[in-house]
C-alpha cells in the first residue's frame, strides 16, 4: 500500500468568517499535508439553470488512517480541488481510509455546495482550472 501513496496532497478545513456588515465568507485554511492515492472512478455533466454546464469528475482517493476527517473538509493537490463526500474505512483495522470525491472541471464553473451546516448554509464556490 506504501507505494501506491504517492500523491501529496492538502488536506483543508472549511472556516466561515462574518464581515462588519453580517456576511458570510468561506475560505478553507490548510489541516495537514498527506500521501495518497488518487484514482478516478467516474464522471458527468450536468446542466443547471438552462444554461450553466458543469463537468464533474468522481474520485477515490486513499490515504493512512487518521482521525478528525469529516465531509466538510476538501483536498487540495496541485491547482486541482476534491471536496469530500463519504468517508470510508476500507478494512476496519484504522490503517487506510477511502475517501470519495467530487472534483469540478472546465474553465471556471461556479457550483452551489453545502457545506452541512447546522443551518443548511449555502455557499457558492468559483473553482479554475
Amino acid at each position: 500500500m506504501i507505494g501506491k501513496l504517492r500523491h501529496r496532497v492538502t488536506l483543508q478545513t472549511a472556516t466561515v468568517a462574518r464581515t462588519a456588515r453580517g456576511a458570510e465568507i468561506l475560505s478553507f485554511a490548510n489541516t495537514a499535508t498527506v500521501y495518497a492515492d488518487i484514482r478516478t472512478v467516474g464522471g458527468q455533466e450536468q446542466v443547471l439553470s438552462n444554461q450553466l454546464e458543469v463537468a464533474t469528475l468522481l474520485h477515490t482517493i486513499t490515504i493512512r488512517y487518521r482521525v478528525g476527517i469529516v465531509p466538510k473538509m476538501r483536498l487540495l493537490w496541485g491547482t486541482r480541488v476534491f471536496s469530500i463526500e463519504a468517508i470510508i474505512e476500507r478494512d476496519n483495522r484504522m490503517r487506510t481510509l477511502d475517501l470519495s470525491c467530487r472534483e469540478v472541471v472546465g474553465e471556471t464553473e461556479e457550483v452551489v455546495a453545502t457545506l452541512g451546516s447546522p443551518v443548511g448554509m449555502l455557499a457558492v464556490l468559483t473553482y479554475a482550472s
